[in-house]
């Protein structure tokens, strides 16, 4: 990334953010818009070509800017008491996300969020069944891993594998677990 670019993002507000996502005229509509689709859509259509189909846009600006993919309406049980986004709610099976930080020392952020039962289950299965592969990985990206109930076995963990390995054996209420790698430059 062009370091002019670097830092007009560095010093930006919530109205240049809002302005750089939704006008393309402005100089920083197509740098964020570039950065999203190497951060989150690419790699997601590695694993589905149709990633944009069968999945909803969102982006929220405040302090930072999210911009975030989830699954649409239909991946979600007619048996669910409630669609969670019809209350913007974070609750979203698989979620894949590009946050930008101007204020922070990690100006970038993507993580991928799991929320669910069946999610969770799923992600303790690959897991299980990729272990060393996702362990390699997860090594060299170093994420810090979110829970939204603080467990002590995961948050004094001594590495990645462990603290998965921990959460896995706890018993969460909220299944939810989120990865996040904050890279300062792009």
């Amino acid at each position: 990334m062009d370091s002019r670019y670097y830092k007009i993002l560095r010093n930006t507000s919530q109205e240049d953010f809002y302005q750089a996502i939704t006008n393309p005229e402005e100089e920083l509509y197509d740098i964020l818009w570039d950065l999203f689709e190497t951060v989150v859509i690419e790699p997601g259509e590695i694993f589905d070509r149709q990633f944009r189909d069968r999945n909803q846009f969102r982006y929220s600006i405040d302090s930072r800017v999210i911009l975030e993919f989830l699954p649409n309406a239909s991946y979600f049980p007619q048996s669910e008491e409630t669609y969670p986004h019809k209350e913007d709610s974070e609750a979203a099976g698989i979620h894949l996300k590009l946050i930008i930080q101007p204020h922070m020392s990690c100006l970038f952020s993507a993580g991928l969020q799991i929320e669910g039962r069946t999610e969770r289950l799923a992600f303790r299965k690959l897991w299980s069944q990729h272990r060393r592969l996702l362990s390699d990985i997860l090594r060299r990206a170093k994420p810090m891993i979110f829970t939204a109930v603080p467990f002590r076995a995961v948050d004094h963990a001594s590495g990645v594998e462990e603290m998965l390995d921990n959460y896995f054996g706890l018993r969460d209420p909220e299944n939810f677990i989120e990865l996040q790698y904050p890279f300062a430059q792009f």
